[in-house]
């Protein structure tokens, strides 16, 4: 392989985990702040919450997955 297309491997692995860890913390913020404040957003903390949860799962499935 060339060392153009190793560096842009690597760049793409480095993105794909610095996006994992973003939608990590954006998740984990997103589900705490709507645990808080649960009730004063009604019937949609629950689906706050859940997007936040879901987030999270998403963010650490990239960052867990193994690039080839």
């Amino acid at each position: 392989m060339s060392r153009e297309r190793e560096g842009a491997i690597l760049s793409l692995i480095f993105v794909e985990k610095f996006l994992g860890f973003m939608l990590l913390i954006l998740g984990v913020v997103l589900a705490h702040q709507s645990v808080i404040y649960v009730d004063s957003l009604g019937t949609f903390g629950l689906i706050f919450v859940a997007t936040g949860v879901i987030m999270v799962l998403l963010g650490l499935l990239m960052l867990i997955a193994k690039t080839e």
